[in-house]
């Protein structure tokens, strides 16, 4: 059947499939010793790994803390995956709206595109105890996104 293809071709893509896992390993490997040198693409790269699962086995408090350190060093990336982390519970306990709210606001003050974006939806929606409800605010936010 050409829709499937033959046992061969399949035993092939099986073996591409782990050699693709082990080439990730080693990048990780490569990312995770960027990341200790303090590279901030690394570190979020790294932490999008662990975030995600692929691998490493999916550590959402270990990326956590590596978005956590690239922020404190400047990324506003990594800001902004801490934001959505926060709102979507991601870190469980360690998640926090409030946090969120500080880190997307500090994002969007350095110029952050995805930040300024992030912040004009928690205006346009409001959140509760953090950010008071201004379609103004929102939109004159989206048009600087």
């Amino acid at each position: 059947n050409p829709m499937f293809p033959s046992s061969e071709v399949q035993d092939n893509m099986d073996n591409s499939t782990s050699d693709l896992f082990l080439d990730l390993s080693g990048s990780i490997k490569l990312l995770r010793r960027a990341a200790l040198q303090g590279h901030l693409e690394a570190m979020n790269h790294l932490a999008l790994a662990y975030a995600q699962g692929t691998p490493p086995p999916k550590k959402p408090l270990r990326a956590m803390r590596w978005w956590k350190k690239a922020a404190r060093m400047g990324s506003t990336t990594a800001m902004c995956n801490l934001v959505k982390g926060h709102f979507e519970n991601h870190f469980g306990e360690s998640s926090s709206i409030g946090t969120g709210v500080k880190l997307c606001k500090k994002a969007a003050k350095l110029k952050n595109p995805s930040a300024i974006f992030m912040l004009s939806g928690l205006y346009r929606t409001g959140v509760k105890g953090y950010i008071k409800k201004d379609e103004q605010v929102s939109v004159r936010l989206l048009k600087r996104s």
